[in-house]
């Protein structure tokens, strides 16, 4: 669903785990072929109990919330992505094909990602801080000043150097 792939969580092709089951009987599982040696050790099949995860008083409370979020989630993908791949067509892909296209150099910054906006510019500013008193006590140390504070974070100088560095003991 967030990739945009498919339109529900339960079209998936894959393992899915449907909420009415959490906290009900043991499902029986089947040993994929394609993963393990016919003639090896596992067993042909295995029981697996999806059970509710401590904090909820009943399983239907976690059940009811878990299909809250889901039916959230799809409504959030289905304003997202004017369409879905479909599983068809994610089984038809070779799972050895690459992507075509080149992502644009200097557009993306992997050091912060979040979905939240909030979160991800509160991310930004402290970034963007740490930086700016990195190169302000970096430029004091390189004139001399080996006094100078590093901020909080500084990993390299202080082990190479000794430096000082702010909330480091």
């Amino acid at each position: 669903m967030a990739a945009g792939l498919v339109r529900s969580a339960w079209r998936w092709p894959g393992l899915w785990s449907s909420p009415d089951e959490i906290g009900g009987d043991a499902l029986l599982v089947q040993r994929p072929s394609h993963f393990f040696d016919p003639k090896g050790s596992m067993p042909e099949s295995a029981p697996l109990e999806l059970t509710t995860p401590p904090g909820f008083p009943t399983a239907e409370a976690f059940r009811e919330q878990l299909r809250a979020a889901l039916a959230q989630k799809e409504a959030e993908a289905a304003r997202k992505f004017a369409s879905f791949l479909g599983a068809a067509r994610v089984l038809a892909q070779k799972t050895t094909a690459r992507a075509t296209g080149v992502e644009p150099l200097g557009r993306l910054n992997p050091r912060v990602a979040a979905r939240d906006d909030e979160q991800r510019i509160a991310a930004l500013r402290r970034l963007v801080a740490f930086i700016s008193d990195y190169r302000t006590a970096l430029r004091a140390w390189r004139d001399g000043h080996r006094s100078a504070v590093f901020p909080a974070g500084t990993y390299l100088m202080r082990l190479a150097c000794g430096v000082a560095c702010a909330g480091a003991g």
